[in-house]
């Protein structure tokens, strides 16, 4: 190996990743058939979000030593955070058959499985990782994450207990001990964990999300919505999928009582408008509590830019929705009809597109809104023309407004099939 090459590890290792990947570039420039040459200059170009390198960087390390564990591991990590789960496994499950003895393949597969929301198996291939080694930081960590997502709560703050016991400075500790804290409703310790963590690590991710919530969990409304959103993530897709569904045809079962029985009808409807309410709350919310948090100094600070654009984007949606449905109070219209249902359930597609990864991911998820919102041009264009609208009758327009409702609920699926197939 060369100097160059040894230089990169050591400021790998100090976390000094653009200088360690100039260091492994010299190191391969002399010497291209290195293969961990190339994996440790995938690993320092995924902290860098360069990811189709890193990934090109992997793949030729793993061709030059297909042998060798590490290049497997290496590529199982970035594709994992490429969200590209089932090709992340086979690398993950491939180095542990290479080298069966290194507790962070078990770690690599562990997070896979959290990932995909299979809690189980996420804790067994942890405690797998911590008969190798009990003392591994991460899978220690996700053991414990494992843990609180099977609402084993006690045994998770034991286990974060024992990890903080014997590296009070592992900053990801601190941040997962957060967000243990805030799936046990204490936002205020959350809080201080996640504060502990950033003064470790200012660039760690999770804790600034964590934060984020913590803040925001201050308000009551936002207290109770951050709850059904915890407990519904520790849900598996299948019983998601169960809950949406119980959901949909309990809200059209309400509905058709009600217009059966009309005396029934005014009972039902307050139903009917506080689950809708409530659903559409679920999914707004945090953007919402965001664009509030923007008026916090501390608050403002730890939005990223990408979290401010997505709370005016759609902070700017709900406005609307909200004048038309105030002044739909005042008088009916079309126009209010029309403006409450288009703003309120645009919302929906909205909130997807900025669930998907930055870039390509959310580049094409854009798409939906834009297509599912021109399905109501005809309605806005009665509304306005009237019969001489250049875009269709009056049958016209509602026909393609119910393709607009349709589509605009259907959206909402969208995350848990996107989950399903990753």
């Amino acid at each position: 190996m060369s100097s160059a090459f040894h230089r990169g590890i050591v400021l790998f290792h100090q976390n000094r990743f653009d200088l360690a990947g100039r260091e492994f570039r010299q190191d391969l420039a002399q010497d291209p058939d290195n293969a961990m040459g190339h994996a440790f200059l995938a690993l320092c170009l995924s902290q860098a979000d360069e990811n189709a390198e890193a990934l090109h960087e992997a793949a030729e390390a793993v061709r030059l030593d297909p042998g060798q564990a590490f290049g497997h591991y290496v590529r199982g990590v970035i594709l994992r955070d490429l969200h590209q789960l089932p090709d992340a496994e086979a690398a993950a499950r491939e180095a542990i058959r290479l080298d069966p003895d290194d507790p962070n393949h078990f770690a690599l597969l562990s997070s896979i499985a959290l990932q995909r929301r299979n809690w189980t198996e996420s804790l067994a291939t942890a405690e797998q990782g911590l008969a190798l080694d009990p003392e591994h930081g991460l899978c220690t960590n996700l053991r414990a994450m494992s843990l609180v997502n099977l609402g084993r709560k006690d045994e998770a703050a034991q286990t974060l207990g024992s990890a903080l016991a014997n590296d009070p400075e592992d900053p990801f500790t601190h941040a997962n001990q957060g967000w243990a804290y805030l799936h046990q409703g204490d936002h205020a310790k959350a809080l201080e964990h996640f504060r502990e963590a950033l003064r470790l690590d200012p660039n760690n991710e999770w804790a600034r999300v964590g934060v984020i919530e913590a803040l925001k969990a201050h308000h009551l409304l936002y207290r109770l919505m951050l709850r059904f959103t915890l407990w519904m993530s520790r849900k598996s897709t299948t019983a998601q999928w169960g809950i949406m569904l119980a959901f949909v045809f309990g809200r059209r079962f309400l509905d058709g009582l009600a217009r059966q029985n009309p005396a029934l009808k005014p009972y039902i409807e307050p139903v009917l408008l506080l689950t809708f309410g409530f659903l559409l709350l679920t999914w707004v919310a945090s953007p919402l509590f965001n664009l509030l948090l923007r008026l916090n100094k501390f608050g403002r600070l730890a939005l990223s830019a990408e979290q401010r654009l997505e709370s005016s984007v759609i902070g700017g949606c709900f406005i609307l929705a909200a004048c038309f449905f105030l002044a739909s109070l005042g008088f009916e219209s079309n126009l209010t009809y029309v403006g409450v249902r288009f703003f309120g359930l645009l919302l929906f597609p909205l909130v997807v597109t900025f669930h998907r990864p930055a870039g390509k991911p959310r580049q094409v998820m854009a798409g939906v809104p834009a297509l599912i919102a021109a399905c109501a041009l005809p309605a806005f264009a009665f509304v306005l023309f009237g019969s001489s609208s250049p875009l269709g009758n009056v049958e016209v327009a509602r026909e393609w407004f119910d393709y607009f409702i349709l589509g605009a609920i259907l959206s909402t699926w969208l995350p848990a099939v996107l989950q399903s197939r990753g």
